[in-house]
């Protein structure tokens, strides 16, 4: 029960059984019915919303959204109501008090009209936020890292923080520059899941890390591209690409069965790169999942051979020796997760050899960079994979959303600003 200096009970807590008994709520007047005699008050917190019963001049001049707690009687409603949900649709309280802790100004916009613009949600994020839907939303996503996080740590993993300030390394997505006010000189870069950190672990000997870090790339506002946004990073010593599979597929389907009651297919089906398909769907469909597995290591970009994901993918199996050789034609180990079309992660078999990881840097003319990786590469390096799970992107796709912006508290816009301070 959540007893506390404010209330007694949250409204998902009420039921039959607690008939008769004095009760104190905490929470905000979702709607008003006032008739000559008695006047009907809803009270929503973020469990659930109640009836509440009395007395006209209980209300004065109570507005919708006013913060207050209230006092009474739990007693049975003669008839349920939709604004209600669970045990709580059953009962009401006839209120012996009401307290206006912090009067609402008047709304922009009704909470729960279906008919509110996007910009007025993202003007007054933190009013949407009262909204049912986006209550849930982000109440999922809270659920589903919760859930990733006991599936990793019962396979032993160790959650571990890397820098957000960075060095700058080769490959990767655009990245935030920061310059030291301090030191005009010296500066870092907002990293994105760095594996220089990650790998480095694996050198120390925490053979089993993960991170659900925030990312940041400097791209276009996108459905599912924000500034900012979260992952879950694995990385692991002494397994295959195989292994990092096996446990993703086992965890994301724990979570799909807990949260939205969906079962899915495990292990799930791999598709070569070369025969992948450019189709992607919109919004929650059967929540397929399927791995696009042996893309190229190498690829070509204005006669320029580069990486096809980043220089620390290892090449598959019997490869690394024709690298020199022919480099387009040597399969990676990179691999990608696809859920209903969309891309929500990916990972590899990383290099863990100096002289290999090398070879590859001077393939695409790089290889005077990621020096402090090569030597730590050198002493005992042990063979690792990781992978990283676009932890927003999978929590949209659950709910059948089609942004992932429904899922952040306080997500930028199209024109990548906090529409929330842009007026001032």
């Amino acid at each position: 029960m959540a007893t506390d200096g404010f209330r007694t009970h949250l409204v998902a807590e009420l039921s039959d059984a607690e008939l008769g008994t004095t009760v104190r709520l905490a929470g905000w007047i979702a709607f008003m019915r006032l008739h000559k005699r008695v006047a009907f008050l809803g009270v929503r917190d973020q469990s659930g919303t109640v009836q509440v019963v009395c007395a006209p001049e209980y209300v004065g001049d109570l507005t919708r959204e006013s913060c207050v707690t209230v006092s009474g009687v739990l007693q049975s409603r003669l008839s349920p109501g939709g604004e209600s949900v669970g045990s709580a649709g059953l009962v009401e309280v006839a209120a012996a008090r009401i307290e206006v802790l912090n009067p609402a100004a008047p709304l922009p916009f009704a909470i729960e009209s279906p008919d509110v613009e996007g910009e007025a949600r993202m003007r007054w994020r933190y009013l949407d936020m009262r909204r049912r839907d986006l209550r849930r939303c982000l109440l999922l996503r809270a659920q589903l890292a919760s859930a990733l996080t006991r599936s990793v740590e019962e396979r032993g993993f160790v959650e571990l923080e890397t820098p957000y300030l960075a060095h700058r390394s080769s490959g990767g997505a655009r990245e935030f520059e920061v310059v030291s006010i301090g030191d005009p000189g010296r500066r870092y870069v907002l990293p994105q899941s760095s594996q220089v950190y990650r790998t480095m672990l694996m050198v120390g000997g925490v053979e089993r890390y993960y991170q659900i870090p925030r990312n940041f790339r400097d791209e276009w506002m996108r459905a599912n591209r924000q500034f900012e946004f979260s992952v879950l990073d694995l990385e692991a010593a002494f397994v295959t690409r195989d292994d990092i599979m096996t446990w993703v597929e086992g965890a994301v389907a724990a979570a799909c069965r807990q949260l939205v009651d969906h079962d899915v297919t495990v292990p799930f089906p791999r598709i070569p790169y070369a025969q992948r398909s450019t189709e992607t769907r919109n919004g929650r469909a059967a929540l397929d999942f399927a791995w696009v597995v042996d893309p190229p290591l190498f690829v070509t970009h204005a006669g320029r051979l580069d990486t096809f994901h980043q220089p620390f993918d290892a090449p598959a199996e019997g490869w690394a020796d024709r690298l020199e050789d022919s480099p387009t034609d040597v399969p990676s180990t990179y691999f990608t997760l696809l859920a209903d079309g969309v891309e929500i992660g990916g990972g590899s078999a990383r290099i863990y050899q100096p002289g290999l990881l090398q070879r590859v840097l001077r393939l695409i003319g790089q290889e005077n960079t990621n020096t402090a990786l090569v030597e730590a590469l050198g002493y005992g390096a042990p063979p690792h994979a990781g992978f990283t799970l676009a932890l927003d992107s999978l929590a949209a796709l659950l709910l059948g959303e089609r942004s992932i912006r429904s899922v952040i508290p306080f997500p930028k816009n199209s024109a990548g600003r906090c529409a929330i301070f842009s007026p001032f």
